[in-house]
């Protein structure tokens, strides 16, 4: 039987990596399902700083036992067959895919079609809200769904740097202040009205 003693901190690494974007990937991937998942991400985005370390400490336990030089009496053991040579070069896919996962939030806001400017229209009015909770890009996507749901809402731009969100509303019979920011918070953030 063959030793690959770093295959269960790659495979670890990897399942960290992906639990530490979860706060991120279930949403959208559930959201595509029309199932709401706001609940599953506030669960995890405060474990997400944990499992990022956890990932980076089983990819250096990976690394220690891919690249360390072999004691006396396991030369023939660790460094022989399939899985030996394979080692290193399943090592270095997974810190990729650890790195693609980690980064993942990063990008997902603009990959979901997150957008911070409204489509110009008449008749309309807008308001600002001020959006406190969200941690990544990928938030945007879910506070814009929230406040499109709202009667009333002809457009919403949410922008992840700025904290900030524009609601077009129809100026004939715009949305209540009060629905938009229940709309958020049931979406699992904060708002309040802030000034033009």
């Amino acid at each position: 039987m063959e030793r690959n003693d770093g295959a269960w901190a790659r495979g670890g690494a990897v399942l960290s990596a992906a639990l530490a974007s979860v706060c991120c990937i279930l949403p959208l991937g559930l959201g595509v399902l029309g199932l709401s998942t706001t609940a599953v991400a506030a669960f995890f985005e405060p474990l997400r700083p944990w499992f990022l370390a956890l990932a980076a400490l089983l990819l250096g336990v990976g690394f220690y036992f891919a690249f360390r030089s072999p004691t006396e009496g396991e030369a023939c053991d660790s460094n022989s067959g399939a899985l030996a040579r394979l080692s290193r070069p399943t090592l270095w896919l997974s810190t990729v895919a650890v790195l693609v996962l980690a980064l993942f939030p990063s990008f997902t806001g603009v990959a979901a079609g997150g957008s911070s400017e409204l489509a110009p229209t008449t008749a309309s009015e807008v308001v600002q809200l001020r959006i406190d909770g969200m941690t990544c890009e990928a938030c945007t996507s879910g506070v814009r769904d929230a406040l499109l749901d709202v009667p009333g809402v002809i457009d919403a731009a949410v922008s992840y740097d700025e904290a900030r969100a524009r609601v077009r509303v129809r100026a004939e019979r715009p949305a209540a202040p009060a629905a938009l920011l229940a709309a958020v918070e049931k979406a699992g953030y904060s708002a309040t009205v802030a000034d033009p």
